[in-house]
Order: structure tokens, then sequence, then C-alpha cells
């Protein structure tokens, strides 16, 4: 049984933009987790970007290539949870934990979150 919610007066059957995209995700990602199922992962992800933003829970907005608003980026500062959605209606684009040695490597977590959000992309 496939599950909707609606977003933005909506309905979408998945938070990702489709079920082959959340089963990829879920294969690269669901075990940082400990999500059971693609199911759990999706509802983690869509909790995650659903939150409302706060001191451990910050986000940005990148710009495209061609200077107009692109993904909203978020990041949480202590689990180091990272997400990314896209789209009108919003869509998760990913989900995952970067490597701590990663995230260390730019300085920490507002410094990593900063390197996203200044990252361009085309969609």
């Amino acid at each position: 049984m496939v599950e909707w919610r609606v977003l933005k007066g909506r309905p979408l059957a998945v938070p990702f933009a489709s079920q082959y995209e959340r089963a990829i995700h879920f294969d690269l990602h669901g075990h940082e987790f400990g999500a059971a199922d693609e199911i759990e992962y999706e509802r983690m992800a869509d909790a995650f970007m659903s939150q409302m933003v706060s001191p451990m829970v910050q986000q940005c907005r990148r710009r495209k290539a061609d200077r107009t608003t692109g993904d909203r980026v978020r990041l949480h500062f202590q689990f180091l949870h990272f997400g990314t959605a896209h789209g009108t209606p919003e869509v998760i684009r990913t989900f995952y934990i970067p490597p701590v040695a990663r995230v260390n490597r730019f300085g920490g977590p507002a410094l990593y979150l900063r390197r996203e959000c200044d990252k361009v992309f085309e969609d």
C-alpha cells in the first residue's frame, strides 16, 4: 500500500521524487540510520526535513547556476544528519550522515553546512 500525503495542496506518494529514488537512497544510506526498510528511512528523512529549524538544526538555500533559488540544505549539528530537498512541490533529494572526518576537515558542522550551501547545482 502506498502512503499518500499532501504537500502544498498536491498529493505525493512519497517524499522522495519516486519509489525508485527512495530505494536507491535507502540502499546507500538506510543503514546509517538503522532503518529497517525503505518506508522507515523515508519517514526519518521526511521528519528531519520537516522539523523546525533550531540552534542544532540549521538550513540554507543553494543557488542554481542561473542564480535562481535551488536546493534547501539542512544539517543537524550534533547528529550530523544531512538532507537536501528541491522542486515544487518540494521532494527530498538525499538524506545521509556525512563522515565525521569530512565534517571536521571543513572546520566543523557550521562551516561544513556553509560549504554545502555554496555549491551551485543544475537541476
